[in-house]
C-alpha cells in the first residue's frame, strides 16, 4: 500500500514538471518592456518607430512604446507621447523555445523572434521572417527590436 502511494506521488510530481518549466520560461519575458529601438530592412530610418508611430520622437523622454506581455499569452503595445495615449495595439505571444518567442502585435510585428539576453533587463529580439503588409504589399522582413524591462 505504501509503495502504491509513493508511486502515485512520484508520477504526480513528474507530470507537474512540464507545466513548471513553462511557467519558469514565461517569466523570462512576461511583464512590461519599453521598446527602445526597432530596425527593419524595409525602412531606411535608424529607428522604425519614428516612421510607424505618428509623432514618435527617437531618444526623447516624451515618447514611449510599452509592451505588456501578459500571463494569458496576450500582449498590448501602448504608445504614449507626453503622457497621452496615442495608440494601443493588441496581440499575442508565446515562447516557442527557451530562446525564441512568437509575437504578433499590431500591424507590423508578426514572427518568431530569437531572444538575445544582454542582461536581466535588456533583450534584443530579432527575426529574418517578420510577416507584414507594407504599402499594401505583403512582405517578410528582417526586424530587430531592442527592449528594456521596466517592471523589475
Amino acid at each position: 500500500m505504501r509503495n502504491n502511494i509513493l508511486f502515485i506521488l512520484f508520477v504526480a510530481r513528474i507530470a507537474a514538471f512540464p507545466s513548471c518549466k513553462k511557467v519558469q520560461e514565461n517569466k523570462i519575458i512576461k511583464g512590461e518592456w519599453e521598446a527602445e529601438k526597432v530596425q527593419t530592412d524595409f525602412l531606411t530610418v535608424d529607428n522604425a518607430m519614428t516612421f510607424l508611430l505618428p509623432g514618435y520622437e527617437d531618444k526623447s523622454p516624451c515618447c514611449k512604446y510599452i509592451i505588456n506581455f501578459k500571463d494569458d499569452e496576450t500582449c498590448t503595445g501602448t504608445f504614449t507621447k507626453d503622457g497621452v495615449v496615442m495608440q494601443v495595439d493588441d496581440g499575442e505571444w508565446y515562447l516557442t523555445k527557451f530562446n525564441q518567442i512568437y509575437v504578433k502585435l499590431g500591424a507590423y510585428i508578426d514572427g518568431v523572434y530569437d531572444i538575445d539576453r544582454k542582461n536581466r533587463k535588456f533583450y534584443i529580439l530579432s527575426t529574418s521572417n517578420n510577416a507584414t503588409v507594407f504599402v499594401g504589399n505583403p512582405i517578410n522582413a528582417k526586424v530587430t527590436m531592442d527592449i528594456r524591462r521596466i517592471d523589475l
